[in-house]
């Protein structure tokens, strides 16, 4: 149901609450400063409304609760209580338990004491898992204690009920019947109003649920402790009770299923342009109807006829006030900065100087502000907060030259819309430099190697890289260059302090490095002159060597040509020639007689046999057994030349491997010298292109 009054929103509350239901939730939704606060008020300063209630309670500050007892203390805080002899006795008993829990959890385990304390913060989203479970069941031995975490929501609400049943039905040991008693008093009404409900937590909407499961579906017996076995255990706790629970939200509504309840939603809408101007335009400066929207002229009429200071400009931050009450003070002003542009989104707040938002932060501020939608075009304010805050931008921030704003904006989206936001913020960064040296910069300035290798690789298209530097490219470079005069404002100059003095640190690194060099070039040079002293001496000593070694060959060479008589050469030839003699002499040893009888035409003569075999053996074997009886009688000649061979060719051969050796040292000296002449060459090469390093600034 949709109201453009207040006072037909106030009516109907009023007819809702008379009517019979044992339980209903008014839910009353309504953009900022449709008067649904002021409504309410309205109806809190009825008495005659408010004395139909037994208890009635008022929540509008949120912040202030820590635990769910901080808001059941309320309860009773605006009571017509008949025994304050039992105010709250069972609340007080379970919060001096709770604490005492807590504390002696704080000495005992104070690992589990955070993380329990963590678990009943109302602001915590976090949840009762198996794990912190099983911690407490083995860490707390006392049954009490432990039920008291264990079951610290239903513990409250049973505390609540207690109190009240305590307070309107005390009941004492003369009482025999509880169910005669209790069913015949009137049921205790309780007006609950929960304003500005929109960011209640998770925790506390459950323990609404939870509240009202207890009226509608826990039984009497469900709670006693004693042991009591009458039929009245079997009573609801609902038959105790009518509540009335009036919930106010800018969008959020209370949805609680469950016998008895009766949920009812409605609409407080923005009054009339006609309405407006005959009801309230005397009661505000006609120059601040012009700069505000007509929407929350109501709201703002009642707040202007309370204040005392006459400024133009009240209505309006009280306006703005109300709207973003549920941000955090230090985003506020850049909430206000947003109304600047049709669609927004990190990078165009952040333009804003006075705070730098991440995208954690960003994300949050756009979760608590029910007035800034997302679609596919980006983030943008809903069209009544951006009439609002724009009036106010003019004035909070009339220094900023809007067109320019939204010239960069414009151009920042359009040219980097693509990039993630840790990429963008990293590229805006490194506008700052003319140029860069990334191995550098990633290890003294940024401390994170990864992430500039990784943008320089994936987002090539930005940059310009040399063998050294890398730069943004220019067009680019001018743009976010702009964009960080005007997001960093008074830090600019500061950053680019920063990047000089970066930069003479890399130029003393260079120099020192260049030092290094230098040293290391002149070390380097020693090193090659001595190896070439060493590689002289080692030519000099293998000349030395090659000299003895052409005498030991010519001597060598003399000692066989002087072995030559002594050498028998058992040619083919020869071995023929000798086994013919062989044949031969063994032919005319068996045939000497016939040889004889030829010769001498007598074979009887054997003597003239033996000469004749004697003298053909000697012809045969003459010159063989002239050179055995030779070499016998120069067989020390012989000896000795062949020694003196030997041992010359042993010498020889001993110089030779000496002359392999000083050869292959040489070899290597040689080598080494070439090495370090190439290592020369290169560190000159190195300090030239560290000189020419310095020949370019990090920054203009």
């Amino acid at each position: 149901m949709k109201f453009n009054s207040r006072t037909d929103l106030i009516n109907n509350i009023k007819e809702i609450s008379s009517q019979k239901e044992k339980f209903k939730i008014i839910n009353i939704n309504g953009d900022f400063l449709s008067g649904k606060t002021s409504s309410i008020q309205k109806i809190i300063s009825d008495i005659e409304f408010i004395n139909q209630y037994n208890v009635y309670s008022y929540i509008n500050d949120w912040e202030k609760y820590n635990y769910l007892f901080d808001i059941t203390s309320d309860f009773f805080e605006n009571s017509n209580l008949q025994h304050p002899e039992f105010l709250s006795n069972e609340s007080k008993y379970f919060v001096s338990s709770f604490f005492d829990t807590l504390a002696s959890l704080n000495i005992s385990h104070k690992e589990l004491f955070k993380e329990i304390n963590e678990l009943l913060l109302i602001e915590s989203n976090i949840k009762l898992n198996d794990s912190l479970k099983e911690s407490i069941e083995t860490n707390i031995k006392n049954d009490l204690k432990k039920n008291l975490i264990l079951n610290y929501f239903e513990i409250s609400i049973e505390c609540l009920i207690a109190d009240l049943l305590n307070n309107f039905f005390p009941l004492n040991n003369q009482i025999n019947s509880i169910s005669e008693y209790l069913l015949s008093r009137e049921p205790i009404r309780i007006l609950l109003i929960f304003d500005d409900a929109q960011n209640i937590s998770n925790k506390v909407m459950e323990w609404f649920k939870l509240f009202f499961n207890y009226m509608t579906s826990k039984k009497l017996g469900d709670m006693i402790l004693y042991d009591y076995k009458g039929k009245d255990t079997e009573i609801y706790f609902g038959e105790f009770f009518n509540i009335d629970l009036i919930y106010i939200s800018r969008n959020k509504s209370l949805k609680i299923n469950g016998n008895d309840i009766v949920s009812i939603d409605l609409q407080l809408e923005y009054i009339s342009e006609n309405e407006m101007f005959e009801n309230y335009k005397e009661l505000i400066p006609e120059k601040d109807l012009t700069k505000l929207p007509i929407m929350g002229i109501p709201a703002l009429a009642d707040f202007y006829t309370q204040i005392e200071d006459d400024n133009e400009k009240s209505t309006v931050f009280y306006a703005v006030n109300s709207l973003l009450k549920y941000i955090p003070p230090e985003y506020q002003r850049v909430i206000i900065f947003s109304s600047v542009f049709d669609c927004f989104n990190i990078k165009d707040l952040n333009l804003f100087e006075e705070i730098n938002l991440d995208e954690n932060e960003f994300d949050s501020i756009v979760l608590i502000s029910d007035f800034i939608i997302n679609d596919e075009n980006g983030f943008r304010l809903e069209k009544n907060a951006k009439e609002l805050l724009y009036a106010v931008f003019e004035v909070a921030f009339s220094d900023f030259n809007k067109d320019d704003l939204l010239s960069i904006s414009k151009t920042m989206n359009q040219e980097y819309n693509h990039l993630d936001y840790s990429e963008f913020e990293l590229l805006r960064e490194l506008a700052y430099f003319n140029c860069f040296d990334k191995i550098y910069l990633a290890e003294n300035y940024l401390m994170d190697k990864n992430s500039l290798n990784q943008l320089i690789d994936r987002r090539s298209d930005y940059f310009e890289k040399d063998k050294t530097f890398v730069s943004i490219k220019e067009k680019y470079a001018k743009q976010l260059i702009t964009y960080n005069e005007i997001r960093d404002k008074n830090n600019y100059e500061d950053k680019r302090k920063s990047i000089t003095k970066f930069f003479d640190g890399y130029k003393e690194e260079i120099e020192k490095r260049n030092k290094i060099l230098q040293e290391d070039v002149v070390s380097v040079g020693s090193e090659i002159k001595e190896y070439t002293n060493e590689k002289e001496l080692l030519e000099k000593e293998a000349d030395r060597k090659g000299q003895i070694s052409i005498s030991l060959k010519n001597e060598i060479r003399e000692i066989e040509n002087d072995l030559k008589p002594f050498t028998h050469q058992n040619s083919k030839w020869k071995k023929t020639t000798n086994f013919v003699a062989l044949v031969l002499s063994v032919a005319i040893i068996f045939n000497s007689d016939r040889i004889a009888e030829f010769i001498f035409g007598d074979s009887s003569n054997f003597d003239l046999i033996i000469i004749i075999t004697l003298i053909l053996l000697i012809l045969l074997y003459g010159n063989g057994l002239l050179r055995y009886f030779r070499l016998k009688f120069k067989s020390e000649e012989l000896h000795i030349l062949k020694q003196n061979k030997s041992n010359k060719e042993k010498e020889f051969e001993k110089l030779t491997t000496e002359l392999e050796i000083l050869n292959a040292d040489k070899r290597a000296k040689e080598s080494k010298i070439d090495d370090l002449k190439n290592h020369i060459e290169r560190m000159n090469k190195q300090i030239y292109e560290n000189k020419k390093k310095l020949e370019k600034s990090f920054i203009d």
